[in-house]
């Protein structure tokens, strides 16, 4: 008794000193193995959002999705988002993938902006375009895809955005690129559908600061982005002769479908929706004026 109580105390002893002296590698491998990751505290370093298969960032990847040896795959429809988000600033995203499909829209998600990767689609002509509120619009590259994004070959697609820029590279060769009024932020994804064919992803690493999606996405910077880019289009168009000078309308950029009208202390008040990023219906925001004598408005 006394012999197996000496060895259990050893065997606890020696697994305690691997633990420690494997830091928190141990426990790392079962926050990974969990669906989690632990991130870096200080600086920029490439973190996998999923690795030879094994999602390690992602929230609740969906059921339509199938893990195998080295990939994961799907068939139809793709709906993956990372449980943090990419801090305002530069940062670099590379994907490992393999595309087969006679008819697909697939989207990268990179913060606020995304890359559309279209093949067939009835809504989008066949290419690569870039949009996002950073852009404010979006830049389409019409072209047969084949040409660069070949089929049933794994390829490497990277999405740059430093400065002012965002790129997207395939195979290290610049093929779509943008300027941008802000800088990106947000979380990290993956949307569209696959048909006759698949979406294969094999590696996915983003080199960014990340943060909670709490911090990301507090109600004042989502405002002041917005007021940012109100305010930087309306300099452009204030002395545009074309204007209404009568009709409610924003300073600047789309609105329509006024909503909400009532009468309260003295005023009233319209809100309408609103997209404070360009002059066409996307990423729409609700827009609020009010009138004392419905002939004179103020936002």
């Amino acid at each position: 008794m006394i012999k197996t109580n000496i060895w259990f105390g050893f065997i606890v002893i020696m697994t305690w000193i691997m633990i420690s002296a494997t830091n928190i590698d141990l426990f790392k491998t079962v926050a990974i193995k969990a669906g989690y990751l632990i991130f870096p505290e200080e600086g920029n370093k490439d973190i996998y959002i999923l690795k030879s298969g094994e999602p390690l960032l992602l929230e609740q990847p969906g059921s339509y999705w199938m893990s195998y040896d080295g990939y994961m795959e799907s068939r139809n429809n793709i709906h993956l988002m990372t449980s943090k988000a990419i801090e305002d600033g530069d940062f670099l995203m590379k994907m490992k993938l393999e595309l087969d499909s006679c008819k697909s829209s697939v989207r990268i998600m990179a913060g606020d902006n995304q890359l559309g990767i279209n093949l067939m689609s009835d809504d989008v002509p066949e290419g690569l375009y870039f949009e996002g509120p950073s852009l404010g619009k979006t830049i389409h590259k019409e072209t047969d895809l084949k040409d660069i994004l070949p089929t049933n070959k794994t390829i490497t697609l990277e999405i740059w955005f430093e400065d002012d820029l965002i790129e997207c590279k395939i195979e290290g060769i610049s093929v779509l690129s943008a300027s941008v009024v802000h800088k990106s932020f947000g979380r990290i994804g993956l949307n569209g559908w696959i048909e006759d064919g698949y979406f294969r992803v094999y590696e996915w690493i983003i080199n960014a600061e990340l943060v909670s999606l709490e911090q990301c996405y507090s109600r004042e910077r989502l405002l002041n982005r917005a007021q940012r880019s109100v305010d930087l289009k309306a300099e452009e168009v204030k002395d545009d002769p074309n204007r209404p000078a009568y009709h409610i309308q924003p300073p600047a950029n789309w609105n329509n479908d006024p909503n909400g009208t009532l009468f309260y202390n003295g005023y009233y008040h319209v809100f309408y929706q609103h997209n404070p990023f360009d002059d066409q219906w996307n990423w729409m925001h609700w827009g609020h004026v009010r009138s004392k004598n419905l002939v004179e408005w103020e936002i």
